[in-house]
C-alpha cells in the first residue's frame, strides 16, 4: 500500500471536505488550551483534524486508498470509542447511529463528487459541533435546570 496519493488541484475539484476538517485541528486546539474535554479526547481530536485535512486534500474522484486514509479511519473510529466511553448517553447513541447511515450513504448511495464532498462536510461540521457541546461544562443551554 501507498503512504500517500498525491492531489492534483483543479478549479472543478469539491473540497467542502477538506474545510470543514480543519474544524477538528481548531476544536482540538480548543480542547487542549482550555482543557474543556479529557486528555485523550483533546488529543485525538487533533490527530483527527490532522489526518483529516490531509486525506481531503484530494477529491473523491482521485485515488485515496492509502495509508493515511488508514490514520483517519482509524483516529475517526478511536475518537468514537473514546467519546462513547466518556459520554455514554442515548443521544451519543442515537447521534453515532445518523452519522454511521450518513457515512454509508456518501460510500455507497450519493454517486456525484459534488455532493460527496457536501455532505461529508456536513459530517464533518456536525460531529464537531456536537463534541464541542458534549463537552463544554460551562454552557447555560446544557446545565439541568431545577
Amino acid at each position: 500500500m501507498i503512504l500517500y496519493h498525491s492531489p492534483s488541484f483543479s478549479s472543478k475539484n469539491f473540497n467542502y471536505s477538506l474545510l470543514s476538517s480543519s474544524f477538528f485541528v481548531l476544536l482540538g486546539l480548543y480542547f487542549i488550551i482550555f482543557q474543556k474535554a479529557p486528555l485523550v479526547i483533546q488529543y485525538v481530536i487533533l490527530m483527527v483534524g490532522i489526518f483529516s485535512v490531509v486525506h481531503h486534500l484530494r477529491n473523491y474522484d482521485e485515488e485515496y486508498n492509502d495509508i493515511i486514509r488508514m490514520f483517519d479511519i482509524f483516529f475517526a473510529n478511536l475518537l468514537a470509542i473514546c467519546v462513547f466511553y466518556y459520554r455514554p448517553t442515548l443521544a451519543t447513541l442515537l447521534f453515532g447511529i445518523l452519522l454511521l447511515s450518513t457515512f454509508l450513504s456518501i460510500q455507497y448511495w450519493i454517486t456525484s463528487n459534488k455532493y460527496k464532498s457536501l455532505v461529508h462536510a456536513v459530517f464533518h461540521t456536525s460531529i464537531c459541533i456536537f463534541l464541542f457541546l458534549s463537552f463544554q461544562k460551562d454552557l447555560k443551554i446544557l446545565k439541568n435546570r431545577k
